[in-house]
């Protein structure tokens, strides 16, 4: 990368005489010397002063010497880069996440990966949060991208996002025409509940605080099949902003926060086990997820805009 004058002016500076470079890199130090000089000649200016005991720079010798080390550094760095990339070119990912965002976030992410990197080969788990954030804490995965890790475990959050929690409906609702939502309206309507998880502990924990009893019309442990029975009318759920997104973006379904809940958010979360590096393959997957990660609620809605035009 670097000539040879380069190399030779670098190391007379750093040794601090042209013998010291002669050693160093096994050149003849008339060879050096006689190169140094041309050089200055052909700069019109001194890069060192000639010492009885050695060299010193001059200040523009200082000036070349600065930049000379910069572009070695930079060079260095650069190879690293490509090495690591030319390494990512075979290699593993392994992630763990909710099934929502392994049917809509993931999938365009993994799609352009393999179309770059295609002897990458991926491992991806559904699990719960709770699950995911221990198998991050085991090396059971690389990574996880799920809702709030629990408090304890040695967890390093890459990205997180403040996603708001509330109610879905179809557009037809009679709900929609309400400005103002609080979660004592949504009791007089067939509600649609995921029997599990975190959005139901979530909803839980709300009724509970408002001492207001919950009678779900319909549980069920399928998210396909709560969204379908929100969408065709059957009733109305709870869910995180997050969870209807394509339906969203589509006009499909309407969300509503609930205004006597202003903490009704939830913390969604990329996260590796603390102090791990991740290997190549897995940086990258984390780097892709990372690319345009919402951090607010209109954030979130442009990422899910994003998405429905990538998958037209």
């Amino acid at each position: 990368m670097f000539s040879p004058l380069m190399r030779y002016f670098v190391e007379v500076a750093r040794e601090g005489s042209v013998r010291g470079a002669s050693d160093k890199l096994h050149i003849a130090a008339s060879a050096i010397n006689r190169h140094i000089i041309e050089y200055e000649e052909e700069l019109g200016t001194q890069l060192f002063e000639r010492l009885p005991r050695g060299m010193r720079l001059t200040q523009a010798g200082e000036l070349l010497f600065a930049t000379a080390k910069k572009l070695q550094r930079d060079y260095a760095f650069a190879l690293s880069e490509v090495g690591q990339l030319m390494q990512a070119k075979r290699g593993h990912a392994s992630l763990a996440t909710l099934t929502v965002f392994a049917e809509d976030v993931i999938p365009p992410v993994a799609k352009a990966l393999l179309a770059e990197f295609p002897h990458i080969n991926y491992t991806f788990l559904l699990r719960s949060s709770v699950d995911a954030a221990r198998l991050v804490s085991e090396d059971g995965v690389d990574m996880a991208l799920a809702y709030d890790p629990p408090l304890g475990l040695p967890i390093r959050i890459l990205k997180s996002a403040r996603i708001p929690f509330g109610v879905v409906m179809s557009p037809t609702h009679e709900l929609v025409r309400k400005k103002i939502l609080k979660l004592s309206d949504c009791l007089d309507y067939p509600l649609i509940l995921q029997r599990f998880g975190e959005m139901r502990d979530k909803i839980n924990r709300l009724s509970a605080d408002l001492k207001v009893p919950l009678q779900p019309a319909v549980q069920t442990e399928s998210a396909a099949m709560f969204r379908e029975m929100v969408l065709n009318g059957t009733g109305i759920g709870f869910v995180s902003l997050s969870a209807v997104q394509y339906e969203l973006s589509r006009g499909e379904i309407i969300f509503r926060t609930i205004s006597d809940q202003p903490d009704a958010y939830s913390n969604l979360c990329l996260y590796v086990k603390e102090r791990r590096e991740l290997p190549v393959a897995a940086k990258l997957l984390a780097d892709r997820i990372m690319e345009n990660y919402p951090t607010t609620e209109i954030d979130y809605l442009l990422h899910t805009a994003r998405y429905i035009r990538s998958v037209k």
